[in-house]
């Protein structure tokens, strides 16, 4: 009988703890986080390992501060960034352009030449396959290119270096056209920069964003919104003429002079041949021009043996001169010449004229009855380098680029007629 009450009451029991966990969910109440028998240790080590399965092995280090030249395309890139008109750096011989500026998160090792070796069997592992940028930097890929300045007429030589922290590693020696397509692990938080040398001053480049300095005061005559003006002009100057006699003392026909004076191009630049770099907060003013004086008179022979030309560009309240004579004798047609002015770098109107005087000369049995000298001056040519930061008007910029892109379409128009017509 006692086994008997044992087994009933066990019943009973089971009977009302079903009827009461029944009860309990009836009115609402949630079950206790304690009878899942999980505890807080074992949750955050669940969440860790799932971190892990998500994130995979942390990856070795590359090098600090490490550099390849000519890095492949197999990368995979997370960012790119194209700097535009301020990843373009231009120096006496020609310009440095930054393409690109490319974000990767990790690089295979053969993409820096690094061997990937095969565990020998039963060996733990081998050589790393991927390297992550060392701790405190990240990489960046930069494609660059080089075009050397073929209408320079010099060859000033260029550089390429890196700078990190003030110590300074070459790169390469810009020559000729090149395209360059180098990876850099650099600091995360800055300090690294390319730094393009030429004739004795650096431009930099922020490594992190590919864009020029551009607080660089001696350069900044390269930057102007417009630099280059192809006027082609030719000046008006009236003919000096002088009375001439014969041996006899009679009057004879007239002497006269002409004088041709032509400006190709008007540029602004931070560097010229003849002053190197210019000084903070100006640029130099360059004129490329040409000259011819001509005489005509009554005997077999004459000539103009001597000229003193002055070249004179205003701009403003202030007025700048350039003198050029030439005593070779017999001047007939000067060469090309290069003149460079220094003026403010916000420099915006200027007005060219051309002054002078020369010395007639005439053979024979006649006689310059004026006097062998004669004086002569020309018009005035106005050149506008319209820049929004100096006071332009944005459709004055507008019209000056549209100008300069179609003398530039009308110079390859004309080269392309004169090659159909070598070839013809």
């Amino acid at each position: 009988m006692a086994e008997k009450k044992w087994l009933t009451g066990l019943s009973l029991l089971t009977v009302l703890g079903l009827t009461l966990t029944a009860c309990g969910n009836d009115e609402g109440d949630e079950a206790d986080p304690d009878d899942n028998n999980v505890t807080d240790a074992e949750e955050s080590s669940a969440e860790e390992t799932t971190e892990e399965e998500d994130e995979g092995p942390s990856l070795p280090a590359a090098e600090a501060g490490l550099v390849y030249e000519d890095i492949s395309q197999n990368v995979t890139v997370t960012d790119t960034h194209r700097p535009g008109d301020l990843g373009e750096v231009v120096v006496p011989g020609g310009v440095l352009t930054v393409e690109s500026v490319e974000t990767i998160e990790s690089v295979a090792a053969e993409e820096i030449g690094e061997a990937v070796e095969e565990p020998e069997e039963g060996a733990p592992g081998g050589a790393p396959e991927e390297f992550r940028a060392a701790d405190g930097e990240v990489f960046r890929i930069l494609t660059l290119s080089y075009e050397v300045d073929e209408d320079a007429g010099h060859h000033t030589a260029a550089s390429l270096a890196l700078n990190v922290g003030g110590a300074q590693n070459h790169l390469q020696d810009l020559e000729m056209n090149n395209e360059y397509r180098i990876l850099f692990s650099v600091p995360e938080d800055g300090g690294a920069d390319l730094v393009i040398s030429s004739d004795g001053h650096d431009q930099t480049v922020d490594v992190l964003t590919g864009e020029r300095d551009e607080d660089d005061e001696v350069a900044a005559g390269y930057y102007r919104q417009i630099t280059n003006q192809d006027v082609n002009h030719t000046f008006r100057i009236d003919d000096s003429i002088i009375a001439t006699v014969d041996h006899r003392g009679r009057t004879s026909d007239d002497y006269v002079v002409d004088y041709d004076f032509h400006v190709s191009s008007v540029r602004l630049a931070a560097w010229s041949e003849e002053g190197g770099w210019a000084n903070d907060g100006e640029a130099w003013l360059i004129i490329e021009w040409r000259y011819e004086v001509s005489a005509d008179g009554p005997a077999i022979f004459q000539a103009v043996h001597e000229v003193d030309v002055t070249l004179t560009a205003e701009s403003g309240d202030e007025s700048y001169e350039e003198n050029y004579y030439d005593d070779a004798g017999h001047v007939s047609s000067g060469d090309e010449h290069v003149t460079s002015i220094a003026v403010p770098l916000d420099t915006v109107d200027v007005a060219l004229s051309f002054s002078g005087s020369a010395v007639a000369e005439l053979g024979g049995s006649y006689e310059l009855a004026g006097g062998d000298s004669v004086s002569f001056a020309s018009d005035t040519l106005e050149v506008s380098f319209p820049d929004e930061r100096y006071g332009s008007d944005e459709d004055e910029v507008d019209e000056a680029e549209e100008d300069a892109d179609g003398e530039d379409a009308e110079g390859e128009s004309s080269e392309a007629d004169e090659d159909t017509e070598d070839e013809a």
